[in-house]
């Protein structure tokens, strides 16, 4: 779970008491010196810091919102597959019904199920490359390729060269099997707090950060998964007294 954060933690104290399932690792990210922010975060690293499952990461200069889950997904993609299957990125300004996040992973798990398979798939192809379509390497030189470990090119980790040269109607296709994301809206807000398959990220790549400080950005990935012919899912969200309360179902 990642939480870019900025302003004052009450918003953010609020969303953490609504989560009713476990989480296996919290990725907390601090933009900006909000102060009751910065001791709020001192202080739930001081009492949880050493269960292993929380990450806090501070940058005073704000980095922006898209940095900032980029942060999230990297450290995500480094754990192992079983462990981390989706990432679920949220506003801090969010409640969430009792039964949202249970009936949502229930449904996430369910209809991701023959995405690993499609992953292994994706990994074996790429591993037989040099591929034809990559006149570079005549050269003797090494297609450009994203990893979890370099963050220096805004391209994804999985996608096999061809995906690179394919027709817009080939790529539509791609992954038409697939859901890539499993998406909250408000007031036409897609990406309020969102679920990206493993699948998706390792496909799409990370968010953009040109689009800095924020804003934008969702649209972007959005149509970057519609491209690759992904299926998305929305939930409904209606507001109760001046806060965002998530309704789960499926349209």
């Amino acid at each position: 779970m990642v939480v870019p954060l900025m302003l004052d933690p009450m918003d953010f104290r609020r969303m953490m008491c609504k989560i009713s399932v476990p989480i296996r690792l919290l990725v907390l990210v601090q933009n900006g010196r909000e102060a009751m922010l910065s001791l709020c975060l001192q202080e739930l690293e001081r009492v949880y810091g050493w269960s292993g499952r929380l990450v806090v990461s501070r940058h005073p200069e704000n980095i922006g919102y898209s940095a900032a889950v980029n942060i999230g997904l990297r450290i995500a993609l480094s754990l192992p597959r079983e462990e981390v299957p989706f990432v679920f990125v949220t506003n801090s300004d969010v409640k969430f019904s009792p039964d949202l996040l249970p009936n949502l992973l229930r449904d996430v798990h369910e209809m991701t199920r023959h995405d690993a398979a499609r992953m292994d798939e994706l990994a074996a192809e790429m591993a037989n490359e040099p591929s034809e379509y990559s006149p570079v390497l005549r050269r003797g030189l090494r297609v450009l390729c994203s990893t979890v470990n370099d963050n220096r090119l805004p391209t994804s980790a999985l996608p096999p060269d061809r995906m690179h040269y394919a027709s817009v109607k080939e790529r539509e296709k791609a992954f038409s099997k697939h859901y890539g994301h499993f998406c909250a809206y408000y007031k036409g807000s897609c990406f309020t707090s969102v679920m990206l398959t493993r699948l998706a990220i390792s496909m799409v790549g990370h968010f953009d950060e040109n689009f800095y400080p924020a804003y934008v950005e969702d649209v972007d990935y959005s149509l970057r998964l519609r491209l690759l012919g992904f299926s998305g899912s929305k939930c409904l969200i209606r507001q109760i007294c001046a806060s965002r309360q998530l309704e789960y179902s499926f349209l």
